[in-house]
């Protein structure tokens, strides 16, 4: 394996260069943050885990619910119109 700084690429190559990854890291770290959403994180010592929205996300709750609940209604309509 070669070491390659860079200045083989051909020029206008669009090809990316450590040293241009870097200085646009540098121009996005200069950047102002975006501010914080309105309400704050529920401390988790203090709440059931299902009130921390991180905590939610991360299990995949709110997109367990809703296949649940479609699962039962699919299978209640299909066990109606099935008798007839």
């Amino acid at each position: 394996m070669s070491h390659d700084d860079g200045e083989s690429l051909a020029p206008g190559s669009g090809a990316l260069t450590y040293a241009m990854l870097t200085a646009e890291a540098g121009r996005q770290a200069a950047l102002p943050r975006p501010k914080a959403r309105g309400r704050r994180e529920a401390d988790v010592r203090r709440v059931p885990w299902w009130r921390v929205r991180t905590l939610r996300g991360i299990s995949g709750l709110s997109t367990l619910i809703p296949a649940v609940i479609c699962a039962v209604l699919v299978l209640v309509i299909y066990t109606l119109v099935g008798d007839s």
